[in-house]
């Protein structure tokens, strides 16, 4: 289990982006293929998986790999300031 320390240590940085969360959780599935049913992109436990895909492509740099329904859906999150966004995340 020592082989977790790194993704331990990385998941409760504020620095940490869901991009490289979900490259971590890929490592550990690589390591671990029982983890996969937990730490997977599309574990049952990830409630918007598409959203979760789609914020990872761009976190990444891969933005200009987004489909099309890809695109109209975060097209509000790129469209609010960042400010608002923050604001708007809080009160939820």
């Amino acid at each position: 289990m020592a082989d977790l320390d790194p993704v331990t240590k990385s998941l409760p940085n504020d620095s940490c982006t869901l991009a490289e969360a979900r490259l971590l959780f890929d490592e550990v599935i690589n390591d671990y293929l029982t983890s996969a049913k937990y730490l997977a992109s599309d574990a049952t436990i990830v409630r918007c998986k598409r959203f979760e895909l789609v914020v990872s492509k761009i976190q990444s740099g891969r933005q200009t790999m987004l489909t099309k329904h890809e695109n109209v859906a975060v097209t509000d999150l790129v469209s609010i300031p960042i400010d608002e966004r923050v604001s708007y995340i809080s009160s939820s």
